[in-house]
């Protein structure tokens, strides 16, 4: 047992252990994280070279569409703002989106495979010693902080960047959300060693308290369809196994002696109710799926964590 590297609760305990990765859970904070941490010379040869972003490229369209709900939130926190930077720019599209809106931008991405010509390659270390103290009106980290080695140490060096009244995004899964909760061990965002951490809006809301000049403007969570499927799924698969020992089918030839008869009885039955199921499934996941997908959200429990923070 050790304290918490986020809250300092005393009280963590082993939560999951994925391959040769194990992680730890706060008993406070819940914060999920991955111990003990890799070094920061592995994370920097991961992602400059392992690193893959296989959805990247596949949700282009999706990508894009967040990214003009997210410039136009901060263009209504902060109308002045003329320069923005995106950290972990990925292939650019965010990039792109802002650039349609007039915003002077500027990319970081430390992946080789990933990274435009138009952006910076490599860390955000490596930016800061070659950008001439250059400030930004808004600084993004979409699904960034959570591979980052020392967390809050990233948020300090991020608002130094940050002019004063500039907004800083920070968007990243919520460890505190349904699909957590009923995904457990084969959670979706369970992914050592990129995931280091996992956290929740209890334990970002630190931020605050550890940085002064930096204010919370708002903090909420979000979801996607398939988040609500993969709770829906996981749930009829928890189902499934409390009447596992129910077999209707077999029930209607139990006297049967022969026992060919009976396999074949019960392969009938299995493959008839998978179908069923899978078009049940179908049917939900494209007509009802997005109407009771915004459900999640209440209370905090979507899907995905998104912060907008002022400095002061």
């Amino acid at each position: 047992m050790f304290r918490c590297p986020i809250c300092h609760f005393k009280k963590t305990h082993t939560k999951y252990k994925v391959g040769k990765y194990q992680y730890y859970e706060c008993g406070n904070c819940k914060t999920l994280f991955l111990y003990p941490l890799p070094s920061s010379s592995s994370i920097k040869r991961y992602y400059s070279s392992a690193f893959e972003y296989i959805a990247g490229r596949a949700e282009e369209s999706r990508i894009r569409k967040r990214a003009n709900i997210i410039l136009k939130k901060l263009k209504h926190l902060h109308p002045e703002g003329k320069t923005l930077l995106d950290i972990g720019s990925g292939y650019g599209y965010f990039l792109e989106e802002a650039k349609k809106i007039s915003l002077d931008s500027t990319g970081i991405e430390p992946n080789k495979k990933l990274a435009q010509s138009s952006v910076f390659r490599g860390t955000l270390d490596e930016f800061v010693k070659k950008s001439n103290s250059n400030k930004f009106d808004f600084i993004t980290a979409i699904h960034v902080i959570e591979h980052i080695r020392n967390p809050f140490t990233f948020i300090k060096q991020v608002s130094r960047l940050l002019n004063r009244g500039g907004i800083l995004y920070i968007e990243t899964p919520n460890y505190n959300s349904w699909l957590a909760q009923k995904e457990k061990e084969q959670y979706t965002f369970l992914t050592p060693p990129d995931h280091i951490w996992l956290f929740s809006k209890k334990s970002l809301q630190l931020i605050k308290l550890k940085f002064p000049r930096l204010s919370i403007v708002s903090i909420n969570t979000y979801s996607y369809p398939e988040h609500l499927m993969g709770i829906i799924k996981r749930q009829m698969s928890f189902l499934r196994k409390q009447e596992s020992r129910r077999r209707p089918c077999e029930r209607n030839v139990r006297r049967s002696e022969n026992r060919d008869l009976l396999y074949r009885f019960r392969i009938e039955c299995g493959m008839t109710e998978m179908n069923k199921q899978n078009m049940r499934f179908l049917l939900f996941d494209k007509l009802l799926a997005p109407f009771f997908t915004p459900l999640l959200n209440l209370g905090g429990y979507g899907s995905i964590l998104e912060l907008y923070i002022k400095k002061k």
